[in-house]
């Protein structure tokens, strides 16, 4: 039997699928993000990172807040706000049913891995570098010479070039 897709709550930024949620959250882990977090209203977000990630027991553990007023609000809310920003893209979770607790002997709340996330990308095109292993070149004719430039990076709209010499100014 064929699923309808329902347009009206369709969103192309939620992610439901749980792997690319979890290696979307271990990205963040990795890289030490910096996430706000809050209880439902942005004017009173902090500034924390996740901690550890317990994919066996389905856990997110997160920096707890500095004061303990705002973790007892974001305990008594029962779910809190997360916005990040992870390789120039908007991340945007929440964890419900957070608690207390310590995390290598410092304090830290938990809770449930989100079941989903919004990664909010509104181009259409965006900018890829080549890696190091896969460095590309670009073959430019100027004055019926050939010359090559390392490329910068590369989208749909166009490419950037590295150019030392500043041969094609």
């Amino acid at each position: 039997m064929s699923q309808i897709l329902d347009t009206a709550s369709y969103d192309p930024y939620r992610i439901d699928s749980l792997p690319e949620v979890d290696k979307i959250l271990q990205q963040l882990l990795d890289q030490g993000v910096l996430l706000r977090m809050h209880s439902g209203n942005p004017q009173h977000a902090v500034i924390t990172t996740l901690v550890h990630l317990d994919f066996t027991n389905d856990t997110i553990l997160i920096d707890s807040a500095a004061q303990q007023t705002i973790n007892a609000q974001l305990i008594a809310n029962e779910v809190a706000f997360f916005d990040a920003i992870l390789d120039s893209v908007s991340i945007k979770f929440q964890v419900s049913a957070l608690y207390s607790t310590a995390f290598e002997g410092r304090p830290a709340l938990a809770g449930p891995l989100p079941a989903f996330l919004y990664r909010i990308q509104r181009r259409e095109n965006f900018r890829i570098r080549p890696t190091f292993e896969s460095a590309a070149q670009c073959s430019i004719t100027l004055d019926d010479q050939s010359h090559r430039f390392d490329i910068h990076d590369i989208s749909a709209s166009g490419l950037a070039l590295i150019d030392p010499d500043e041969r094609l100014s």
